[in-house]
């Protein structure tokens, strides 16, 4: 290689002994990644002025990405809203949670990995 070349050109020239490289292995096992693809639409009625917002959980119900932002709503009637989301992500199940008022709501079920569906 270019580098083992130069770097043995600057040790002879500063007249100090070539640097041994060392082996680092990882102290986090790698996590293979798989995409995760989801769209859809949602209609929700709307009865009381309430925030809503949509996101991914993970397994445990614990956040990891925002879909929509909370939105305030004051109007009543039917709100919709629709998302396409692409991401990678280590294979397991997740969530896609509407999120009313700061209480998570489960709304689609998605199954990351292999042998997804």
């Amino acid at each position: 290689m270019v580098e083992n070349v130069l770097i043995t050109y600057l040790a002879e020239q500063l007249k100090q002994p070539k640097p041994t490289r060392t082996k680092f292995s990882p102290s986090v096992p790698r996590v293979i990644r798989y995409p995760l693809e989801a769209d859809s639409k949602f209609e929700v009625q709307i009865t009381r002025p309430v925030t809503i917002g949509f996101c991914l959980t993970d397994s445990n119900m614990q956040v990891i990405e925002t879909i929509i932002p909370d939105q305030y709503e004051g109007r009543r009637g039917r709100a919709r809203f629709s998302y396409m989301l692409r991401l990678s992500r280590p294979q397991g199940v997740y969530h896609i949670c509407q999120r009313t008022d700061g209480v998570l709501t489960r709304v689609q079920s998605i199954q990351v990995g292999p042998d997804r569906t």
